[in-house]
């Protein structure tokens, strides 16, 4: 920002030394060699371990965009992309964000090719664009409902062309349009676009409709056994209990926590999954007096709870992630538990309750690989599929994130047992859907990945 606000003065040409130089009042001498958005290092290759030196990296990359697309567009991008990075972000992260930003404030193919170019060029990693979209409901319960309106999320595009399976209208040119289904089954998504990244993305058994018994359920399960919180005794620990003994795949976890006490910055708090997963719901957050009073925790929410304003009373995204438990099994124990980190100070975990929503599994069963097994899930982005292949036909593997862009595709020549390791280099957190075809047989299968 500095040498964004130092070159739009105007007092220096890009021929001119002082262009680049970000302190041209000083530096550049025999007593300092100043700072430069001249740098010929790239990503991240040429980091030398000094953070002012390495910087120089990141704001060469930013300058030379600036001098591209101009200065308020390349401010306002990198303003944005500073909103959705944290104390733990690499540049690449940096890198990302500001593209992200340029995405989501609508710029144009032009200006996208030129930030993308230039990136790729500075060494950092973007994904790279294709078609994507998403759906409003992938899991649809005809006793609730028979529409699902899906959004075109492809930078740019100009024109639409939809496919739905199973849906009316079968085709849509619109860029945002609502599909009716009626009957029962596993139906696939293709979208083609032209414009800044034209292509085609065709998504298989991305809507599950079901009716009746196979509908997804959301239950809400309530523990009013109050429990006391000590004041005495640093590292004292509480568990609390609620046992699901309905079944089915997660699809989403919200925790509502009432608890009183005298200084809950003291408190660190927890949900455990009956699979043994934990996830971090707040720890250390708020001071005298300020009580989590009707306190939901909900992933999909938009305040974080460090963002949070005490006493806590709404609702907050944890600072663990409860997507982690998204695809375990429901069926089992589920638990709280709060650790008080000090003495002197107690109160009362008051009542907490979960609300669980389930769905079956995306394939249906003749369509079934035989011995199919994918592990680990989650993971770290890297996992193994095995199978007994049901024809010497190839295997194809392929992965979606959930706004439907194909982040892997691979085809395997199979020779007896198929054991194979997919690797999603540079995935981030989150749900995708992995599709397994051999001849006439298809699966589709959610992974996570941490």
């Amino acid at each position: 920002m500095a040498q964004s606000y130092n070159r739009s003065l105007g007092y220096w040409q890009p021929t001119d030394p002082q262009y680049n130089w970000v302190f041209n009042w000083d530096g550049h001498n025999a007593c300092w060699g100043g700072r430069t958005t001249a740098y010929s290092a790239t990503y991240p290759g040429g980091f030398t371990g000094s953070i002012h030196t390495d910087g120089q990296i990141w704001s060469t990359c930013l300058m030379g965009i600036w001098d591209q697309i101009g200065q308020q567009e390349m401010d306002t991008i990198f303003y944005e992309g500073l909103a959705m990075t944290g104390s733990t972000s690499s540049q690449n992260d940096a890198a990302n964000a500001v593209f992200q930003a340029a995405i989501n404030l609508g710029y144009e193919c032009s200006d996208l090719t030129i930030i993308f170019d230039s990136f790729t060029n500075c060494g950092y990693t973007l994904p790279v664009l294709s078609p994507s979209f998403s759906a409003d409901v992938t899991d649809l319960c005809l006793d609730s409902g028979n529409t699902i309106t899906f959004t075109d999320e492809t930078p740019a595009a100009t024109s639409w062309l939809w496919t739905f399976e199973g849906g009316t209208p079968a085709t849509s040119t619109e860029q945002n349009p609502t599909v009716t289904y009626t009957s029962e089954g596993v139906y696939d998504v293709t979208l083609q676009v032209t414009g800044c990244y034209s292509g085609t993305v065709a998504i298989p058994d991305y809507i599950a409709v079901s009716q009746g018994a196979n509908c997804p359920s959301c239950s809400t399960l309530t523990n009013n056994t109050p429990i006391a919180i000590s004041a005495s005794g640093a590292g004292n620990s509480y568990t609390s209990v609620i046992n699901y003994t309905g079944s089915g795949e997660v699809t989403d976890v919200n925790v509502t926590i009432n608890i009183t006490h005298t200084w809950d910055a003291d408190l660190d708090i927890t949900l455990t999954s009956p699979g043994g997963t934990v996830v971090e719901l707040t720890s250390d957050n708020g001071s005298d007096g300020d009580n989590y009073i009707n306190t939901v925790f909900d992933q999909e929410g938009s305040v974080s709870i460090t963002a949070g304003t005490a006493p806590f009373s709404g609702t907050f995204v944890p600072e663990g992630n409860l997507a982690n438990i998204y695809t375990e099994e429901s069926n089992g124990n589920w638990a709280l538990t709060i650790v008080d980190d000090a003495n002197q100070d107690g109160g009362t975990l008051n009542s907490w309750s979960l609300e669980l929503c389930t769905a079956p599994e995306l394939s249906v069963e003749e369509h079934q690989l035989d011995n199919l097994s994918i592990y680990p899930n989650p993971n770290n982005g890297s996992f193994n599929v095995s199978f007994v292949p049901a024809s010497p036909e190839p295997v194809i593997i392929q992965v979606y994130d959930l706004r439907g862009r194909r982040i892997f595709n691979t085809k395997y020549e199979p020779t007896g047992v198929f054991n194979e390791v997919v690797n999603l280099q540079s995935a981030q957190s989150g749900m995708y859907l992995l599709n397994i075809s051999n001849g006439d047989k298809m699966v589709t299968k959610k992974i996570l990945v941490e």
